[in-house]
């Protein structure tokens, strides 16, 4: 999520919600939906579950159907005096007043199965429609109105948009216009109107900071429709950007999102917002009917709610539905040498003890504790990670406890370090999860490494706090200057190391480290024509770091995406991932590959160890194990036998941040 740390600074913890993944596992659309033909505009055949996702789009475009027989929230019915009433089916309530109509709903098919071509063939079965789809009576005003959809992504996605559709459909059938950074729409200039307007998140944020509703601002149109990729980023509907996507007009508006849920069930009331979704877009109403059950612990009955809600609004099936490659999963746990288990006892000594303290006082719900616990539980898990080096302050800087360079008593600050460790922060402008090295604002926003350099050439753009500016920035470490990581490996060369480990021989890489290129490198040793490619996944630059040092040295060739990596420099990386037969393996941030990218060229996934947000590992795994992948995949993940990422992390994972 984005930032605004006043709000911060009141966090409160007294909202109780199941983990994300477990709500979401209660939840798949199981009953059978007629395929709906291709439509002509495609080239691509669509696959039965997509022509089923097809059937639900169009239906819930259509608008509600109280009769009883579609999926709704409401059911018309007469009361007993004789008169029409309307009943809401997740609570049973009656009320004689007609529910506002509303047309669209949730995509939330798990990661891999093709959301974004399902997306398409509705826009392109538009083109087969033998009449369009007129406004709702109550949206009508006197805005312009376009024929066209509108489709809003994070910029990562941008071009992943572009290639789907030059790839799925056929020539001069769809037009499409980008509206971002130079490129612009302006309908009126426009001669010939397209019939896809992409554009990102922050374009649209920047858009209702600067012009509201001026006559060429997206936001002064009456769109056909709407779609949000990755619509998970205005999950927080406090943000600028998040109040900005809910105050444009359309007649049909959807939301796509493998992970709609990433930390609390009330994650859906800022897509509920967007979605004009009544009741549930009102948050005390959802609270009421939905999140208060779990505070007062009917658990059964909100699990129920949730389940008649989601039918109504979401269509969720599972990778099962079709046939992928078969994934296996494995558990590696590997022993401590002799020496890093002296030293991880050392670390992990005073960090019991401080939890151990935490539990008997019961005051876990105080920011300041909570901060405190998370930060020392990361300095376990880095040195799970590092082994030797993560206690050599000589040879090695560590990234983390981040905390450590800031005033002891700057709880705000110590809040937006644990966020970051947790995979909860975003960049303010373009939405992606920051990675290190990260800036922040005067007014408490935070911006990742690519995007904090742009702002000091938007001066004449208000800051989202209301400055008729942008707020200053300031880096969030003491590090020099931000500067670009070098992104790939090139095979002539065999330096080119990070300096972040500049002094640690690679013969000293940790034993997690070992396991995993010993793994790479066995793998590519198997005698076959075309040996399996493997992705690596870690939250902490400095663990890749470490990787890249070693597989180095084992003639090992490699790119490396992460935070400081500039859009062409991944877009370059990838291709010589997936097209040089010497480049074999990837190195990535886990922020950078749980979003907008296709990583099936890999075949092996390795995760460097858990994250405090599960669903960050979905993501990532499902850029490998989804439509398109022609070979099993294996994945596995990297455990510290006898370590707290072993014993106790699993249990203090399903924390989540207060607020």
């Amino acid at each position: 999520m984005t930032f605004d740390l006043q709000r911060e600074q009141s966090l409160q913890s007294d909202e109780h919600f199941l983990a994300p993944t477990n709500i979401l596992a209660r939840f798949e659309t199981t009953e059978p939906l007629p395929q709906t033909q291709t439509p002509s505009a495609l080239r691509s055949e669509l696959h039965p579950h997509q022509q089923q996702a097809l059937t639900f789009l169009q239906l819930r475009e259509r608008g509600w159907n109280t009769a009883g027989n579609d999926r709704g929230i409401w059911t018309k019915e007469t009361n007993a005096s004789g008169a029409a009433c309307y009943t809401n089916i997740i609570t049973g309530q009656q009320q004689q007043e007609t529910p506002p109509s509303w047309r669209g709903g949730i995509l939330a098919d798990e990661m891999g199965l093709g959301k974004t071509l399902s997306m398409i063939a509705l826009i392109a079965s538009d083109k087969d429609a033998e009449s369009p789809t007129k406004p709702l009576n109550h949206l009508q005003d006197r805005r312009r109105r376009i024929d066209a959809t509108l489709v809003v992504v994070p910029p990562s996605t941008l071009s992943v948009w572009e290639t789907q559709l030059v790839t799925h459909l056929r020539p001069n059938k769809i037009a499409w216009i980008k509206h971002h950074a130079k490129h612009r729409f302006n309908p009126a200039a426009t001669a010939h109107q397209p019939d896809i307007v992409i554009t990102t998140y922050q374009t649209i944020e920047c858009e209702k900071r600067k012009r509201g509703s001026d006559a060429d601002s997206l936001l002064s149109l009456q769109w056909h429709r709407i779609i949000l990729d990755e619509a998970h980023v205005i999950r927080n509907r406090a943000t600028a950007t998040a109040k900005a996507v809910a105050s444009l007009h359309a007649t049909c508006r959807w939301a796509v999102s493998g992970t709609p849920i990433q930390n609390r069930l009330s994650d859906f009331v800022a897509l509920f917002k967007f979605l004009q979704f009544q009741p549930y877009d009102d948050p005390r109403t959802f609270d009421d009917d939905i999140a208060s059950l779990w505070r007062e612990n009917n658990i059964e009955e909100a699990v129920e709610r949730v389940k008649r809600l989601f039918a109504c609004v979401m269509l969720r099936r599972l990778k099962t539905t079709i046939a992928l490659p078969e994934r296996r999963d494995m558990v590696v746990r590997i022993p401590f040498s002799r020496e890093e288990e002296a030293h991880y006892r050392r670390i992990e000594r005073p960090v019991k003890e401080m939890l151990d303290d935490a539990t008997q006082t019961n005051s876990s719900g105080t920011a300041g504790l909570w901060v405190s616990a998370i930060q020392q539980i990361n300095k376990l898990r880095i040195a799970c990670n590092l082994g030797l080096a993560a206690a050599d302050s000589q040879n090695y800087r560590p990234p983390v406890p981040l905390w450590s360079r800031l005033a002891d008593d700057d709880i705000t600050q110590k809040i937006i370090a644990t966020r970051v460790s947790m995979g909860e922060a975003s960049c303010e402008q373009c939405l992606q999860l920051v990675d290190l090295p990260v800036c922040y604002s005067r007014c408490g926003r935070l911006y990742c490494a690519g995007c904090a350099p742009l702002l000091s050439s938007q001066m004449s753009t208000p800051c989202p706090c209301g400055s008729a500016v942008p707020c200053s920035l300031q880096p969030f470490l003491s590090a020099p200057a931000i500067t670009t990581t070098p992104y790939l490996t090139p095979p002539s060369e065999t330096s080119a190391s990070p300096s972040d480990v500049e002094g640690c021989e690679t013969n000293d890489a940790s034993s997690k480290v070992r396991a995993l290129v010993s793994d790479i490198r066995s793998n590519l040793a198997e005698k076959r024509y075309f040996p399996p490619s493997s992705v690596v996944f870690s939250f902490w630059t400095s663990s890749l770091d470490m990787v890249q040092r070693a597989l180095k040295t084992a003639g090992i060739h490699c790119v490396r995406i992460d935070g400081k990596v500039s859009t062409s420099g991944r877009r370059r990386a990838l291709e010589r991932f997936q097209n040089d037969d010497a480049t074999r393996v990837a190195l990535l941030t886990i922020s950078c590959g749980a979003v907008g990218i296709d990583l099936t060229a890999a075949s092996r996934a390795h995760l460097l160890e858990p994250q405090w947000n599960p669903s960050l590992e979905d993501q990532a795994l499902a850029r490998i194990h989804r439509i398109g992948q022609t070979r099993p995949v294996t994945t596995i993940r990297y455990i510290m036998r006898d370590s707290f990422e072993e014993v106790k992390f699993p249990h203090y994972r399903e924390w989540r941040v207060p607020g």
